[in-house]
């Protein structure tokens, strides 16, 4: 027995009988226990069982006799990337390269996967100070991999990175730094410098920069139109010459289940060919397109339009769906291209996912989760993986519930919204619903206590993850006491859900039992259009460029063409102001049409509050998203 033959069975992926010779040569004392533990920790880990490789190495951490604990810190570090808990991974990282002669391969190893971590959690100026450091020392090609790899980082994490927490000024510099160089990627730099300065309200700066190199870029039109369109940013221009460079389409209110919470499903809609047409004309120009229903893998055409989509390089493309059609084919088809894909999960566990989403399966999901999960291992690329979650009386105790299955699932971000799309005025069914679900109309504070304690919850254990949360709920402070109370009886919570659901059950009872049923009504318009007043004409009263950050830049950038024709500058903008409507007027009548103007003339004069939603005033919906792609 020897540690050649174990190799041997390793190199035949003969697991079982490596580990056969590992233990034989643990009961007859051939060879060090610290050296076994490791040995069979790597093969634990390779076969994907974390725990048992963690126990075997949490054993030598805790063994004085251990004398390299570096390298076993690198590889609870390795495991703990592997199941994305970066946290937990930077801390032994850290202590490993510590504790690793600076000159040697192994210094490197360790440097390089810690870099990748730090980018993870978001620590991109350690990961930079870092590569810095094994630059001066290493000559590798891991080291070229590395730093064409935080290049692109660094390009993408402020256009792209909800989280980036970094200095907005040294990465100024890095731009300009890059910029005065010669570099194949100046078109980049130069869009992505204006809005680095955009974003931070240096609108001067931008127009200073456009003047000096518009010439610069002539014949990549996507560049030509997205720099041109960050400097009619800053100069507050009202009528754009560029073009749009976001775009939320609903293609279809088709759908294969019927949410309680939905209404789109009853008004009907198909965005007709010409439209899309219209849509498909203008992907040189997009930067970002987000397919919305319905439910889009319902759609039969869908997956070529998807294809079709994927010749435009510079054009990020995202989908939302409840993903209970997706096969393989359309799993791996999203994966290997990198398309962000947005999954609206309102339920974490089968009778509450099931009664929310009627006729959909829990089982499905989970079987699509796991493939998802799979191949997103398996290719290892950068595809963002969103969850949103509808808040409602069925899963408002249990939204900390959430944040663990994101992670098991291995999800980026989540968004926590209210259920407020039920209308007031119904047919019995729909008030049945509104009453059994709506905790946000008629508030119960205990009730909203519960959902604040468990947002707590939430967003402690999304730092621990690192999954990225965004919360659009209207939450209250708590008291120590209340907070301890909650945590220290979670009986309390279920008692009180309980007796709730008890009560509005009898609410309903009374009150609906002589009422009947109806016919559910089919609403051809939902949304309603922004009306001007008279003195809304003309250019916006600002004459200079000044330099107080806008709340929000999505007038100039972004089309939302929603789900009854109506179109507004984004879905997060108030329904009852839309500017138009697809079946009277072009895309590109529409993003210059005197509603769209007048919109961004009321965010250059601070004037919007009457017109913009108030979770953007709040700062509920973040400034990326007012402000970036």
């Amino acid at each position: 027995m020897s540690f050649e033959l174990a190799k041997e069975y390793l190199i035949k992926k003969d697991y079982g009988k490596a580990l056969e010779i590992y233990d034989k040569m643990l009961s007859d004392g051939t060879a060090s226990k610290n050296v076994i533990y490791l040995e069979m920790s790597k093969i634990y880990s390779s076969i994907n069982d974390y725990d048992k490789a963690l126990t075997y190495l949490f054993s030598l951490i805790c063994d004085e006799k251990c004398e390299n604990k570096n390298i076993v810190h690198f590889e609870i570090g390795k495991i703990y990337c592997m199941v994305n808990e970066y946290a937990k991974a930077v801390e032994n990282l850290e202590k490993a390269l510590e504790e690793t002669n600076e000159t040697g391969e192994m210094f490197l190893s360790v440097a390089i996967l810690l870099i990748k971590t730090y980018k993870n959690v978001n620590k991109h100026d350690f990961a930079a100070e870092l590569l810095e450091k094994i630059k001066n020392r290493f000559k590798s090609s891991l080291i070229d991999e590395t730093v064409r790899d935080m290049d692109e980082s660094i390009y993408q994490r402020f256009p792209g990175d909800y989280e980036f927490n970094g200095n907005y000024q040294d990465l100024i510099n890095k731009y300009i730094k890059i910029l005065e160089g010669i570099d194949y990627r100046n078109s980049h730099i130069l869009c992505f410098l204006a809005q680095a300065y955009n974003f931070t309200g240096r609108y001067s700066d931008t127009v200073k920069l456009y003047e000096s190199y518009k010439d610069k870029i002539r014949n990549n039109i996507f560049f030509k139109n997205k720099f041109l369109n960050e400097y009619e940013i800053a100069a507050h221009k009202i009528d754009l010459q560029s073009k749009p460079r976001n775009m939320m389409v609903v293609l279809s209110n088709r759908c294969n289940i019927s949410c309680i919470m939905c209404l789109t499903s009853h008004c009907k809609w198909e965005l007709p060919k010409e439209k899309l047409e219209e849509i498909i004309n203008l992907f040189p120009y997009l930067e970002k397109i987000m397919w919305q229903g319905g439910e889009v893998l319902f759609l039969p055409y869908f997956k070529d339009i998807l294809k079709h989509a994927l010749i435009y390089p510079n054009m990020k493309q995202s989908l939302i769906s409840n993903f209970q059609l997706a096969d393989e084919e359309m799993i791996e088809l999203i994966v290997k291209n990198n398309i962000e894909l947005t999954i609206s999960i309102d339920g974490v566990e089968k009778n509450t996912y099931e009664t929310i989403r009627r006729g959909a399966k829990f089982d499905r999901l989970e079987s699509n989760l796991e493939l998802l999960k799979t191949l997103r291992t398996q290719i290892r690329n950068k595809m963002i993986l969103n969850m949103n979650v509808v808040v409602m009386r069925e899963n408002y105790h249990v939204l900390a519930d959430f944040v663990e299955y994101a992670h098991k699932y291995k999800f980026d971000f989540i968004c926590f919204m209210p259920m407020n799309f039920i209308p007031q005025n119904g047919v019995k069914k729909q008030k049945i619903i509104k009453e059994q679900q709506d905790i946000f109309s008629d508030i119960d504070m205990e009730e909203l206590k519960i959902m604040s304690y468990q947002m707590l919850a939430a967003n402690k254990k999304a730092r621990e993850f690192g999954i990225r949360i965004e919360s659009r709920l209207n939450t209250v402070d708590l008291t120590e006491d209340e907070i301890k109370r909650y945590e220290s009886d979670r009986a309390i919570i279920g008692s009180y859900v309980k007796n709730k659901k008890e009560k509005i059950s009898k609410i309903i009872s009374d009150k609906y039992a002589n009422m009947k049923d109806g016919a559910v009504p089919e609403y051809k318009k939902i949304s309603s259009e922004l009306e001007l007043n008279k003195t809304s004409g003309g250019q916006p009263s600002l004459t200079p460029v000044a330099d107080y950050k806008l709340l929000c830049h999505l007038p100039w950038f972004s089309l939302t063409l929603d789900f009854d024709g109506s179109v507004r500058p984004d879905c997060q903008c108030n329904i009852d102001k839309n500017i138009g409507d697809l079946e009277k007027y072009s895309i590109e009548e529409l993003w210059n049409n005197e509603k769209m103007k007048y919109y961004r003339r009321c965010i250059i004069e601070n004037n919007y509050d009457k017109l913009c939603s108030g979770n953007c005033i709040s700062g509920k919906i973040t400034e990326f998203h007012l402000k970036l792609l």
